[in-house]
């Protein structure tokens, strides 16, 4: 990964293992929270720049934006069966 160069946080699919590992290797690290699907439950991971974690996205209302955008997100993807497996936060 490039130092200078800003991750965008991203939720995947809990059961895309390969694609997460896939992100981590890219230098991504999982945050303490999920994101689920309001309707079923359905888990997504939450990944993270390393640096967002650390700081202000570790604590604070940034890091309640993303998860708020990219649950709904998933959200409007459950109608289709949750076919997608990546949603990636604006």
């Amino acid at each position: 990964m490039d130092s200078g160069q800003k991750l965008t946080p991203v939720a995947l699919k809990a059961t895309g293992k390969v694609s997460a590992l896939a992100l981590l290797l890219e230098g991504y690290v999982q945050a303490d929270q999920n994101i689920l699907c309001p309707l079923c439950g359905m888990k997504f991971l939450l990944l993270l720049d390393p640096r967002d974690r650390r700081d202000h996205f570790h604590h604070g209302d940034d890091i309640r934006q993303v998860m708020v955008a990219l649950q709904q997100k998933v959200a409007g993807d459950h109608a289709m069966g949750h076919r997608n497996e990546r949603f990636v936060f604006p």
